[in-house]
C-alpha cells in the first residue's frame, strides 16, 4: 500500500521520475522477483485514472512516466507484474464504463478479442 501512496504523493507534486530502492526481500520472507513483481504491479494499479469523459485538461492530473526500480531481479518478473497490472486495469476501465458504453454484447466482443490474441 505504501507503494500506491507513493505513486499518489508523485502525481500530485507533478513529478514525472521517481527512483524506488527495494528493501531485502528477506525481510518479507519472499523472493526478489515476488518483492518487484509486486511494486510494479501496485505502482501501475495506483497510474490508473478514468478519464474517458473529462473534456477540461486542467482536471487531468500529470502522470509519472518514469518510474526505476532499485534491485535485482529479473526481466521476467517485471514484464509478469507489467501484464497483471495491464489486465486488471483494463477490467477497472470496463467497470468504470457506464451500461450504455459497454453493452453484454460488447463486452463478450473484448472477452474474444482477447482470447484470439492467446
Amino acid at each position: 500500500r505504501i507503494i500506491a501512496l507513493i505513486y499518489k504523493k508523485c502525481e500530485s507534486l507533478q513529478v514525472d521520475s521517481v527512483a524506488i530502492a527495494l528493501p531485502d526481500a528477506a525481510l518479507f520472507a519472499v523472493s526478489v522477483d515476488d518483492l518487484a513483481e509486486q511494486t510494479v504491479i501496485a505502482m501501475q494499479m495506483a497510474a490508473y485514472h478514468f478519464t474517458d469523459y473529462i473534456t477540461d485538461e486542467s482536471r487531468t492530473k500529470k502522470y509519472v512516466t518514469n518510474v526505476m526500480l532499485c534491485g535485482t531481479s529479473t526481466q521476467a518478473a517485471l514484464d509478469r507484474a507489467s501484464i497483471i497490472a495491464q489486465a486488471v486495469n483494463q477490467t477497472r476501465h470496463w467497470i468504470d464504463l457506464p451500461p450504455s458504453d459497454l453493452t453484454p454484447p460488447a463486452l463478450a466482443d473484448k472477452a474474444a478479442d482477447i482470447a484470439k490474441q492467446y
